[in-house]
């Protein structure tokens, strides 16, 4: 029993060495990883604001093969000036067109189906900020959403579309309107939040 606990008392000090040596190892990987995720971030940045600058239907095809989609469809246009983040997570059929000065966020998922116009100035978001009042927002984690927009819709100039949101088909989305629940298909909506205001017919 005597030279037992002895000799568990000898191997302190080197298992002691062990973990000191572990913890530096994993610090330093975790650091790697922080610089690696950093550079890459910076990178995919600088890639997208140097593609969003080209103009033309050059433009559009340069940014529908270097910007890293998912799936991209045929007879896509995207035009200069169309911010996109995680592309990696965006689906996009044919026939679509996505307008100057739009921001798109695949963070939680992005389906946009064909025969589809994403105008000038929208907005589509796939994450939020937690809203808990038992904690500072800004420290909060994001909430993701997936959102789906169908075939045949139309989303009008200046318009948001918040994160879970799905865009059935037909929908026309006036200018202006901040879209916070599912829509009706072939249902026209508008206004802030959006209501239901007409039907296509």
């Amino acid at each position: 029993m005597g030279n037992r606990a002895v000799g568990t008392i000898g191997m302190v000090p080197s298992m002691k060495a062990y973990l000191k040596k572990y913890k530096f190892i994993r610090t330093i990987s975790s650091i790697r990883w922080r610089v690696t995720g950093f550079i890459a971030l910076e990178f995919s940045y600088w890639k997208t604001y140097i593609l969003m600058q080209l103009p033309g239907y050059t433009g559009s095809f340069i940014r529908k093969k270097l910007l890293g989609f998912k799936k991209c469809g045929k007879n896509v246009l995207i035009h200069h000036h169309a911010w996109f983040k995680m592309t990696g997570s965006i689906t996009i059929g044919d026939d679509v067109r996505i307008h100057p000065m739009t921001y798109i966020d695949g963070s939680g998922g992005l389906e946009i189906g064909s025969h589809i116009g994403i105008t000038a100035g929208c907005q589509i978001y796939t994450q939020n900020h937690g809203i808990r009042k038992d904690e500072l927002y800004y420290y909060q984690p994001y909430r993701l959403g997936k959102v789906v927009i169908e075939d045949d819709c139309w989303i009008g100039a200046g318009s948001i579309i918040t994160a879970g949101v799905t865009i059935r088909k037909g929908t026309i989305v006036a200018a202006g309107a901040v879209i916070t629940k599912d829509t009706e298909p072939y249902s026209i909506v508008g206004g802030v939040p959006a209501k239901k205001i007409g039907e296509r017919v």
